[in-house]
């Protein structure tokens, strides 16, 4: 079964902790959801990002309404905002989420004439540069988002901001690199760096 990820932006929630000293949700253990995590955004701390990762529709909208949800979660997975998506990562978002300080989120509108086969081959290839080992990259995950095929979601892990900025930086620099193709096929990306905590451990942990 696919695993599906909600990125949910709102403003900073400071009741919501990291695993170190948060009473761990038992809606995980109970509605089968992969995990939960947090973090205030880099540029703007006056926000903060939710990303959960759930099976289906139905065990996301049960946990969102459980009253075995702690009442920080549920407060915050019922803020109402317009910044909501959902998207089918592979590989799987809980690898990267659970062991990266920091979270690039990248959301790309295409073009309209841009095929979902020519952007994915645009993606193979900047993904083919994070595996050939780039200093300081934990990791990647990504899909389209499941409204529309002209968004596709982009996590990137890094060990630091100034990690992920340097090698964009030098990679853009080359004439004939990959990066330099976005600008041909989207007409937008909205961009930031979350500092990510784990708020609910995946089910297989509790």
């Amino acid at each position: 079964m696919p695993q599906l990820t909600k990125v949910l932006t709102v403003p900073i929630l400071p009741t919501l902790k990291g695993s170190t000293d948060h009473d761990h949700c038992p809606a995980s253990s109970n509605h089968r959801l992969p995990g939960a995590y947090w973090g205030p955004h880099v540029e703007d701390p006056k926000k903060s990002t939710l990303f959960i990762n759930y099976d289906s529709p139905e065990a996301y909208t049960t946990f969102q309404t459980s009253s075995a949800c702690c009442p920080q979660l549920q407060k915050a997975v019922s803020y109402p905002t317009d910044a909501s998506y959902d998207a089918e990562l592979n590989p799987p978002s809980s690898k990267i989420l659970g062991s990266a300080p920091i979270i690039e989120t990248a959301k790309f509108h295409l073009k309209p004439e841009v095929t979902r086969e020519c952007w994915l081959e645009q993606q193979r290839a900047v993904e083919a540069l994070l595996d050939a080992g780039v200093k300081g990259c934990v990791g990647y995950s990504s899909g389209f988002c499941t409204e529309t095929e002209k968004d596709f979601l982009s996590l990137v892990g890094w060990e630091s901001v100034e990690a992920h900025e340097t090698w964009a930086a030098e990679e853009k620099a080359k004439q004939d690199s990959v990066l330099r193709r976005y600008d041909e096929l989207i007409v937008g990306c909205d961009m930031f760096h979350v500092a990510v905590k784990e708020v609910m451990p995946g089910a297989s942990s509790c």
